[in-house]
């Protein structure tokens, strides 16, 4: 997982999952994903997540590291209408 500013101010997740269980539940073996949190929506994001606005990479490091939190985070974000989902 990898966690940075986009060009247009946007932080954007990215991870990519291989391998044989990917190649079961999804029938090939590469899955790609995003979540992406629109520049215009990063506070109200920061506050619901317990982050800093102005330094949330430095927070999602500090509080949402590891499998099992940045579990509870991507459920998070996906309950919210602030982050975009892509998968491929």
């Amino acid at each position: 997982m990898t966690v940075e500013f986009n060009a247009g101010g946007d932080l954007v997740f990215s991870a990519q999952d291989l391998g044989p269980l990917v190649q079961e539940l999804l029938g090939h073996d590469e899955y790609e994903f995003w979540y992406t949190v629109p520049s215009a929506w990063l506070a109200p994001f920061a506050e619901l997540a317990g982050l800093e606005a102005a330094d949330p990479i430095r927070g999602l490091v500090a509080n949402w590291a590891g499998d099992e939190r940045f579990g509870q985070l991507q459920a998070l974000m996906r309950s919210t209408n602030y982050v975009r989902f892509t998968s491929y």
